[in-house]
């Protein structure tokens, strides 16, 4: 078997892993799963930890990924869903270990001491929240760019992106552009 054969024998079996947990009989890993699967959000802003944000680009790893959160969902319950300063993340941590905010905060965070953490209660929950934050921060960037470089470059700019809504371009015709 040559390299190439090994590696997509690989990829076969990560794309059958991945198509087992996005039909997966518990509701909240089928959930979070499919979520994760179909979401167009930059992963980066998904995971506490960045470097989760990667395996989001293969199959391979997204797999190892799924593998992963159906571990600390179904069986040792390290994970939690904290909110960081009004952004919801996704942790592999529980939310009562000792050391829980040095995990959960990025290092600018926490160089900050005005932080404030919540808790979700479950992948429902975060993917919701996600979402509704994500078309909340589009919606300021879009206002910010109206005011920057006029309505015509932002409505094309951000019309592709997911959440964005037509309803908007109405609501902002009248700013004015500073530049």
């Amino acid at each position: 078997m040559t390299r190439f054969d090994e590696f997509k024998k690989n990829y076969e079996e990560a794309v059958e892993d991945i198509k087992q947990f996005l039909v997966h009989e518990d509701k909240e890993m089928n959930h979070l799963a499919n979520w994760l699967y179909s979401t167009r959000h930059n992963p980066y802003g998904i995971f506490c930890n960045a470097e989760w944000a990667s395996s989001m680009s293969s199959a391979e790893m997204f797999a190892n990924l799924l593998s992963h959160i159906h571990h600390a969902l179904l069986d040792d319950g390290d994970i939690s869903f904290p909110v960081i300063n009004g952004n919801p993340r996704i942790a592999f941590i529980h939310r009562h270990e000792n050391n829980v905010a040095e995990y959960v905060l990025n290092k600018s965070e926490q160089r900050r001491h005005d932080n404030i953490i919540t808790w979700l209660d479950d992948a429902f929950q975060f993917t919701q929240a996600f979402d509704e934050n994500e078309v909340t921060q589009l919606k300021k960037h879009f206002l910010n760019d109206v005011k920057r470089f006029g309505l015509e470059f932002a409505s094309k700019h951000y019309q592709s992106k997911p959440g964005f809504s037509n309803v908007w371009i109405e609501e902002v015709k009248d700013v004015p552009c500073l530049s």
